[in-house]
């Protein structure tokens, strides 16, 4: 993300970094940011994570939200729409079953 930073004001464009270590990464406390600040409206696209995507829609009310399809860019994810986990893990009857620890 860092590179994508760089991409991004050598192109022109203002950012402001958030890294993960900061209270403002958390979703619920960027939007109240955001609402300080005054913005009404969010342009994004889908983050491709279930808990994520509803963690935004129950915060966001108070903002007009502009979700844009990932499709294009999901082939880069483990967790594409299409359950491709399967190909990987056909036995596995959920996720959970393949996390185990390993005798050290």
């Amino acid at each position: 993300m860092k590179y994508y930073e760089v991409y991004l004001r050598s192109n022109g464009y203002q950012v402001e970094y958030i890294e993960a270590t900061q209270d403002i990464s958390d979703i619920r406390s960027l939007l109240q940011t955001f609402k300080t600040i005054g913005i009404a409206e969010i342009h994004l696209y889908d983050p491709v994570d279930d808990w994520l995507h509803k963690r935004i829609q129950l915060s966001a009310k108070d903002f007009r939200l502009h979700w844009y399809d990932n499709r294009l860019f999901l082939s880069l994810f483990l967790n594409i729409l299409n359950n491709t986990i399967e190909l990987f893990f056909p036995d596995t009857a959920n996720l959970f079953n393949i996390s185990r620890i390993l005798p050290g």
